[in-house]
């Protein structure tokens, strides 16, 4: 009687915990080269590269409209967007980020507490490379 629901039940968290590993940033990192600007997100699960084109700062309600393959909680938005700039895949874990297009014509939106940190780094090209923690990885 209680293993269909038990079944149930470990799969949403399963699921949960997929998304979280896939989308949660653990850090950034900003290089500059020459005058390309490559922005780099480190998850627990996978690394994403994106050559910048093009970011401007947006509120999540303007960029992340309808859930398309993501997890939505609190102020966590990860996974596969649509809205008002089309398809976006979405690293949000706070409320206001960087709506940010790459060269090959995908767009992100990355939204974490320091994410002026990120934009400052981006806009000074001085800097060749920069590593900003977003959140620290517990031991196992």
């Amino acid at each position: 009687m209680l293993t269909p629901i038990l079944g149930t039940v470990t799969f949403v968290a399963i699921m949960i915990k997929r998304y979280l590993d896939d989308y949660i940033p653990l850090k950034v990192i900003v290089k500059h080269k020459g005058d390309k600007t490559e922005l780099i997100i480190q998850t627990k699960r996978k690394t994403t590269h994106i050559n910048i084109e093009n970011f401007r700062i947006k509120e999540y309600r303007e960029v992340l409209r309808w859930r398309t393959n993501g997890l939505e909680f609190g102020r966590y938005r990860l996974g596969k967007y649509t809205g008002k700039y089309g398809e976006v895949v979405s690293y949000a874990i706070s409320d206001s980020g960087l709506l940010i297009d790459d060269v090959s014509g995908e767009r992100y939106y990355l939204a974490f507490d320091s994410i002026h940190e990120v934009m400052d780094t981006i806009l000074d090209c001085s800097i060749k490379e920069k590593i900003i923690e977003v959140r620290k990885l517990c031991p196992q």
